[in-house]
């Protein structure tokens, strides 16, 4: 015989999980910046407007590894120098090979993203 779940309450539990990390987290964050007391108040705050204005709608948040290895990457183009690829590369965990097929890549990016913007501009 198959036990019944009630797919409601998990969905509530799950609910209640994600918005009391989600306050776990902002408040952590928000510590290292302001008193305990206010860092409750806005992480309360946050999560409050979020069930009130997100609430009822589905959302599916992406693991977004792209988006992080591109955050890594810009960080480490900027402050490229031209010289500076073993500094980088010791600074980064990285050998310098890779660093510099991953400077090739980001320059490549930008280039064919700069092409799209002109493209766009002049509607071709």
């Amino acid at each position: 015989m198959a036990t019944f779940v009630d797919r409601d309450s998990n969905m509530a539990s799950r609910r209640n999980q994600f918005l009391a990390d989600l306050m776990d987290v902002a408040k952590k964050h928000l510590q290292e910046h302001v008193s305990g007391p206010a860092a409750d108040m806005v992480a309360s705050s946050l999560t409050d407007h979020l069930a009130d204005y997100w609430g009822g709608q589905l959302i599916n948040i992406p693991k977004d590894y792209h988006w992080k290895l591109s955050q890594r990457d810009a960080e480490i183009y900027s402050e490229f120098n031209g010289y500076n690829y073993a500094e980088l590369a010791k600074k980064h965990d990285m050998h310098e090979r890779s660093l510099r097929k991953l400077l090739d890549r980001v320059k490549k990016r930008m280039a064919a993203a700069a092409d799209r913007r002109t493209k766009d501009l002049f509607n071709d």
